[in-house]
């Protein structure tokens, strides 16, 4: 069993890659969990498991989330957002 979280994450924002379904959702809620703000980032909007949903579900239990659906190819476009301390990309179909 975990230990209650600890909020190791307060201050911090994280893009999820992928973050509307699978490895990726429970990443972002684990983050969001821990104190992250959370960029749901994913081409899926609106399925039973997509971002909006997803950002919902991380609002509802007290995280901070926004959606965001990428625009590809991502390369210069998210340079701005190089000082985010974390960007979770492994989570690409």
């Amino acid at each position: 069993m975990p230990s209650p979280s600890s909020k190791r994450l307060a201050g911090k924002t994280a893009i999820i890659t992928g973050a509307s379904s699978g490895i990726g959702r429970a990443i972002a809620r684990r983050f969001a969990e821990e104190g992250a703000k959370v960029v749901v980032a994913d081409v899926t909007e609106e399925p039973l498991e997509g971002g909006e949903p997803t950002r919902r579900l991380i609002e509802n239990a007290g995280g901070d989330a926004v959606f965001k659906k990428p625009t590809f190819p991502c390369g210069r476009r998210w340079t701005r957002w190089s000082r985010i301390p974390f960007r979770v990309m492994g989570a690409w179909t």
